[in-house]
């Protein structure tokens, strides 16, 4: 039995009902992956615009300070603080070219800071709001990686990666 698959031979090959169904669900699942992981790269921009906002707050009202340790405390808060909204932004800067990557260290940077905080402080208000940040962005990750396995299918299906991608 020989392979009548023309699309190996570089010519576009029409595709029946089935397989076009099969392709505008995959183009459906990749424009809702898109859009979870546009949204946990969102997170990740309010997340060092939050950053950006505590550090100028802690170098610009820090006061002066009255013995040499707080003096190092203000500036070690604001080396973190100018730190994370760098890594934040970052993260969500590189989001469209490494998606799984990012959204998966920008998650566990989050997480951690999430956990410190809930240890030394607990408010209902801050843990709800942290566990929505989580759940974005694990979501989106989850969406990211959703969209490396769209890629192989459409490529099994004998379509490009833009095809899948276009409106």
């Amino acid at each position: 039995m020989e392979d009548h698959n023309i699309l190996d031979h570089g010519l576009r090959g029409e595709r029946t009902d089935a397989e076009e169904s099969d392709f505008q669900l995959l183009k459906l699942d990749a424009a809702n992956a898109l859009y979870h992981i546009r949204n946990a790269r969102i997170v990740l921009f309010v997340l060092a615009a939050i950053w950006g906002i505590v550090a100028i707050v802690v170098i610009f009202t820090g006061g002066e300070p009255k013995n040499e340790l707080e003096a190092t405390f203000y500036i070690t808060i604001s080396f973190t603080a100018v730190f994370l909204m760098l890594a934040f932004a970052i993260l969500a800067w590189r989001t469209p070219k490494k998606p799984v990557v990012c959204l998966a260290t920008g998650l566990v940077l989050f997480a951690l800071l999430f956990a410190i905080n809930t240890l030394q402080s607990f408010s209902i208000l801050g843990f709800m709001l942290g566990a929505v940040v989580i759940y974005l962005l694990y979501r989106g990750m989850t969406h990211a990686l959703k969209i490396e396995m769209i890629i192989q299918k459409a490529k099994s299906m004998g379509a490009k990666k833009a095809e899948v991608f276009e409106p």
